[in-house]
């Protein structure tokens, strides 16, 4: 018995040394988020690598109500590894009906904000303290298109 307690501190303090090593080469990344210039709340953050390497991932976040976002790329605020990333963005509206029990979503930032390839906001992360960052969508939302609602009597009861 006294050895199974030794060999699960054991492996408890290995998996914390791993996990602390893993997140060793990131760096926080805070900013904010407006819509044409308000506050914007409830968008996606993504920060998606510019360089195809598998040593970088992706980090993301949700803006809170002032539109402030800290990225996360293992655990919730850890940061970014270093080097340039495209920022893609979206925000999502529900429809106000379900089909199937679910509530249709559809993203509503402007198109271009929606992929790595065509969004215009790339920014950098540099090794130690990031400035905080101001992303600013000037065009205005689009209008969500949802599917046609469903005819009463055709919805699973």
């Amino acid at each position: 018995m006294r050895h199974l307690i030794t060999i699960t501190l054991l492996l408890v303090l290995l998996a914390a040394g791993c996990n602390s090593s893993r997140l060793s080469g990131l760096y926080q990344v805070k900013g904010k988020v407006t819509l044409q210039g308000q506050p914007a709340a409830g968008v996606v953050v993504s920060f998606s690598p510019v360089e195809k390497d598998p040593a970088k991932r992706p980090a993301s976040a949700v803006t809170a109500a002032d539109g402030s976002f800290v990225l996360t790329t293992l655990k919730a605020g850890d940061g970014v590894y270093p080097g340039k990333y495209k920022v893609v963005l979206g925000k999502f509206a529900e429809a106000d009906f379900t089909i199937d029990g679910l509530a249709p979503a559809a993203d509503t930032m402007p198109l271009a904000y929606r992929s790595p390839e065509t969004t215009p906001l790339e920014v950098e992360v540099v090794k130690g303290k990031n400035k905080e960052l101001l992303l600013d969508v000037a065009e205005p939302l689009v209008e969500p298109v949802f599917p046609p609602k469903p005819r009463r009597g055709t919805q699973k009861e």
